[in-house]
């Protein structure tokens, strides 16, 4: 079964960035809190532009075991890029935008980042004619008994 995606919720004072909103649909956290582990992992005081080893870091530091993949089409589009993906949960970075898709068993694709809130059908998702520069495969940390 691929776990849900969460929806993008901040708080009275949540960060809006597409970062931590990409760790809070993986998560279910805040985007508060996700904003905290990506300020820990970066050591920097504002979340803004965030590199993608800062967000890779903070996102083990939650509890997501993320695998890059290897970009052999490196010009693909989302749409393209999605296509060719086997059903899971990826972290994906559009163009400098950080985005979360998860492909079900049937093939269906889902998007979601910060400015949807909730995840969207490939289809009506806006930014899918852009173009994909990373990508990771996520999963969660296995946890005691759960082998």
């Amino acid at each position: 079964m691929i776990p849900d995606l969460h929806p993008a919720i901040g708080g009275s004072r949540g960060n809006r960035y597409c970062g931590p909103g990409a760790l809070a649909i993986l998560t279910g956290l805040d985007t508060q809190a996700t904003a905290a582990a990506i300020r820990k992992a970066s050591g920097k005081p504002a979340v803004r532009a965030v590199h993608h080893m800062d967000l890779v870091t903070a996102g083990i530091a939650l509890g997501l075991h993320l695998a890059r993949q290897h970009m052999y089409d490196s010009t693909g589009t989302l749409r393209a890029w999605a296509a060719r993906q086997e059903p899971g949960r990826y972290l994906v970075n559009v163009t400098g935008h950080y985005v979360v898709v998860r492909v079900n068993l049937l093939r269906e694709v889902e998007v979601a980042d910060n400015q949807s809130v909730y995840p969207l059908p490939l289809a009506r998702f806006k930014r899918a004619g852009q173009r994909v520069k990373r990508a990771w495969v996520v999963g969660n940390k296995p946890t005691a008994g759960s082998v």
